[in-house]
Parts: C-alpha cells; sequence; structure tokens
C-alpha cells in the first residue's frame, strides 16, 4: 500500500539554487531586450507627432483653397497643441466646426522648440498665429519639434502646399 505524506521530506523542501539563478538569468535577458524599446518611445513619439502636424497643416491648406475659408492655426507653445479656427471674411474667427480639426494634442514628452516666420523671426514661446487664406497668400515657416535630444524640422512651403519633415534640426 501506498503512502502519501502531508509534509515534505527535510531535504527536498524549495527551489534549489541552481534554478534560482536559471530564473533570475531569464528575467535579465526578457529585462535587457525590453528596455531599450520602452525608452525608445520618445523618438517614436516624435516622429508620430511630426506625420500628425505635417497632415494637419496639409490639409488646413487645402481646406482653405477648397472651402474658400480662412484658418487661423495657434501654435500653443506652453499647452504644447495647434488649434485651429476658421472665418469667411478672414476678420471674424470662430472655432473650427470640425471637431478632428480644432485642436491638435501632441504626445506626452513632445514639444514645440521654436517655430520661424519670415517677418516675425524665430519665436519659442507663448503662442503663435498664423493664417492660411483661400489665395494662398501667406508665407513659409519652419517649426521644430523636440522630444529628449532629438529634433524633427517640419517646413511649410505656401506655393506647393507641401510639409517637409527631416530628422534633426534644419
Amino acid at each position: 500500500m501506498v503512502r502519501f505524506r502531508d509534509r515534505a521530506t527535510p531535504g527536498n523542501a524549495g527551489f534549489t539554487l541552481l534554478e534560482l539563478i536559471l530564473v533570475m538569468l531569464l528575467f535579465g535577458v526578457v529585462l535587457a531586450l525590453a528596455l531599450p524599446r520602452f525608452s525608445d518611445t520618445g523618438t517614436a513619439y516624435l516622429k508620430t507627432d511630426s506625420s500628425r502636424v505635417a497632415a494637419y497643416i496639409r490639409y488646413l491648406h487645402e481646406a482653405s483653397s477648397t472651402r474658400k475659408v480662412y484658418y487661423r492655426v495657434s501654435f500653443d507653445m506652453g499647452a504644447e497643441e495647434l488649434r485651429a479656427e476658421y472665418s469667411l471674411d478672414g476678420a471674424q474667427y470662430r472655432a473650427e466646426r470640425d471637431t478632428a480639426l480644432r485642436t491638435l494634442k501632441l504626445a506626452e514628452g513632445v514639444t514645440i522648440e521654436d517655430i520661424v516666420v519670415p517677418e516675425t523671426g524665430k519665436v519659442n514661446s507663448g503662442v503663435l498665429t498664423v493664417v492660411f487664406a483661400p489665395a494662398g497668400t501667406m508665407d513659409p515657416f519652419t517649426l521644430h519639434l523636440k522630444s529628449g535630444k532629438n529634433f524633427r524640422t517640419l517646413t511649410f512651403n505656401p506655393y506647393s502646399g507641401e510639409v517637409s519633415v527631416e530628422e534633426g534640426y534644419v
């Protein structure tokens, strides 16, 4: 007849030192592979936000000429966001009707470093507004986004409506 014991024998209780070392080694390998990906999220957010801002600017430029509406975009460097307002006559602006275009908030850790406009120069604090006119009469501008030590440069060409995105501070 086989008998089961209620207690483990004194020599067989717990894990061996070799088993514990092996588990710690596996945790170390998993962390070594996973941590670099987590620390690189700032760069991924910067790349994503650069694309989002470029598409936002491009769309407002196109919408201004096709709808015959003025758009005023406020680059808020304190809140790290872009806000759009529209006007039929270029004088009286109202909040954009389309909620997707009203506000573009940058991801956490991504900041507006500065904006360079020919007639204003370099602006790196406060709120700067840029007007998109239906006739396309506006100045080009350069926007620099930053995350950690990484930069992205967005350059808007009002004649073609293109927004070029380059890595680094150009």
